[in-house]
């Protein structure tokens, strides 16, 4: 949406003509000191009380009623839960019921302009899109709109501290006989998140989402934005003081990619041309480790493999988690993933199997480099032989990882998930302090991002997806945090997909196109799926890669997103073994090596 010239100014004509306010967001005080979204301190104002007041409460009854989004999408988890916290408060201070309803207005009706009601969030409701259109991406309002009081915020992390005020609002006004009374123009503005504000206007009048994306990091998605408006979006962040550091167009597709610097933030600007969308990353400069990522060019010391680790335990009925291997020919390795956790999974020995190949194969054993670990996203058999990595190895001298690849969510996107995923939100917790204990040995953590591009010695590694390709529509399935990663190595090309879900392959599926085919193919999830079936189609792949153990594999061969991979590709699957590819691979059995993992003593 477009800013007006000035914020306050913008907010005296709300006060004034309460139904006449024009559309759009006000400008950002570039000036204004800027600090770290984690810990902003909030600004508030308030204005003085006027003659006329509303009555929210009289001698215990309660005159208004609660108004939230409509959840079609599973995207209003937390307005939900202030919804329920008001209610409560206003029970509480008056004695009286509450009612709750959300803003589904049915096609050919309007809603009721006149019912005094409180509105949370971004409603559909004309009084919030006035109350809105004066508040900047970094912001909250509360203020009374004709009948309505419009409590609002581009941010779920600024409507929180938004509820927080009113509640304590409405606790300070309660009488002795139960009634809440406000001024009529007793607004309270702040500034939450002065980082987003650094974010310029658009320059068309777009519908947008702005979302907390996890690790200090903000998401804004302007929807039906031409690529001609991206472009003047782009001039803009180089008006606003941002320096283009790189350029490209993903995976050689029609969507651009560029990243942008100042000297406290950055900004990474992708454009989806199949929706029409572009999307604003921001997040603090000191924690964006792509940003001085330099590539060291190493000499050839060895060829290059490919191992796919089968980490089921011999015998075991549990299907794999996913642990995959590549040694780059300076003796370096990649690694994904890499399975269950040790300690809760002794049987399994993920972390140590995972090692004992690393040992097997470096040209130096008691000197093993990692050049990069990617964690897929944040499930139990993916991440939890990192953690135990992290927990006993972290400062052993025989091992050193230079850089992580992640993508967390916030607790606002893992709370979201459909498939409301046992403690997702704790667990990221505390991963989040596993990867404290490797960042303190200096290893790089990288927030990765879509458009990026890796080079670890010969190899290059384009991230393709992350989950910054749904904000502002709903995450879905928590499979849908996967990170899709494709290396290049001794010209052949290998996709990474983690679990990736029917969603996010349809994301892939109209970003890239024909532009996916690959040499080799990690089935998604393991290929129980759910996947999309054009997915491994526009693939192609010449070998398919599935961790999976045994006993599901007669189970999941029938589903339409395994068959094309049975029909034109070579499949290996993990199974209880290790196999190892030299690269590059010609289909042979003599470039392939399959043996049964036994147990480590």
């Amino acid at each position: 949406m477009k800013k007006h010239l000035s914020f306050l100014l913008a907010l005296c004509l709300l006060l004034l003509t309460f139904s006449s306010c024009e559309s759009g967001k006000p400008p950002v005080d570039t000036d204004a000191a800027e600090s770290d979204s984690e810990s902003e301190s909030v600004s508030e104002t308030e204005t003085a009380p006027a003659d006329e007041d509303i009555v929210i409460a009289k001698e215990g009854d309660a005159l208004f009623n609660i108004v939230y989004p409509y959840d079609y999408d599973n995207t209003t988890f937390f307005e939900k839960a202030h919804v329920a916290r008001i209610k409560n408060v206003l029970e509480d201070l008056t004695g009286d019921k509450v009612s709750v309803k959300d803003d589904y207005i049915p096609k050919n009706e309007t809603y009721d302009s006149k019912a005094r009601e409180i509105l949370i969030g971004i409603t559909a409701y004309g009084e919030t899109e006035q109350a809105l259109a004066t508040v900047a991406w970094g912001d909250y309002l509360i203020a009374p709109v004709g009948n309505k009081i419009v409590i609002t915020a581009p941010t779920v992390t600024s409507l929180d501290i938004a509820v927080e005020r009113f509640i304590t609002l409405l606790e300070e006004s309660v009488t002795e006989d139960k009634s809440i009374v406000i001024p009529a123009d007793t607004t309270v503005s702040g500034t939450a998140l002065s980082m987003v504000n650094q974010l310029p206007a658009s320059p068309a009048d777009n519908e947008y989402t702005l979302t907390d994306a996890g690790d200090g990091c903000y998401v804004l998605a302007l929807h039906e934005m031409s690529l001609q408006d991206h472009n003047s979006y782009l001039a803009q962040l180089a008006a606003a003081g941002y320096t283009q550091r790189e350029s490209r167009e993903i995976l050689n597709s029609d969507n651009p990619y560029a990243l942008y610097a100042n000297s406290s933030y950055t900004v990474t600007a992708i454009h989806t041309a199949y929706n029409d969308t572009s999307r604003l990353i921001i997040e603090p400069l000191e924690k964006n480790a792509y940003i001085s990522y330099e590539n060291t060019a190493t000499s050839k010391v060895t060829s290059p493999l490919l191992i796919q680790i089968g980490i089921t335990p011999y015998g075991s009925e549990d299907h794999n988690g996913m642990s995959y291997v590549v040694r780059l020919s300076n003796g370096q390795f990649l690694i994904w993933d890499g399975g269950h956790n040790d300690s809760q999974y002794k049987e399994y020995q993920c972390c140590e199997r995972l090692l004992q190949v690393m040992r097997k194969y470096a040209p130096n054993p008691n000197n093993i480099i990692i050049a990069a670990w990617v964690i897929t996203h944040p499930h139990n058999d993916h991440i939890g032989a990192f953690e135990y990595f992290c927990n006993n190895y972290a400062n052993s001298s025989q091992y050193r990882v230079k850089n992580l690849l992640i993508n967390n969510p916030s607790d606002y996107q893992a709370g979201a998930t459909t498939d409301k995923t046992a403690d997702l939100d704790e667990k990221i917790h505390a991963y989040r302090a596993v990867i404290a204990k490797l960042e303190k040995t200096g290893t790089a953590v990288h927030k990765c991002h879509p458009g990026q591009v890796y080079r670890f010695g010969d190899a290059v590694l384009d991230i393709l997806y992350t989950h910054d390709l749904r904000s502002g529509v709903a995450l879905g399935a928590s499979n849908n945090l996967s990170i899709v990663s494709r290396l290049t190595v001794e010209g052949q090309t290998i996709l990474f997909n983690g679990d990736t879900h029917t969603d996010s392959n349809q994301v892939m599926i109209h970003m890239y196109g024909d532009d996916l085919e690959v040499d080799f193919y990690q089935a998604p999830h393991h290929s129980i799926g759910p996947t999309d079936p054009r997915y491994p189609v526009l693939a192609s792949p010449k070998y398919s890669l599935i961790p999976l153990g045994p006993h599901k594999i007669g189970t999941w061969e029938k589903k339409d997103w395994v068959v094309p991979l049975l029909q034109f590709s070579k499949v290996f699957y993990a199974k209880f073994d290790t196999t190892v590819f030299v690269l590059p691979y010609d289909g042979s059995d003599s470039k392939v090596l399959i043996t049964p993992n036994q147990k480590i003593q």
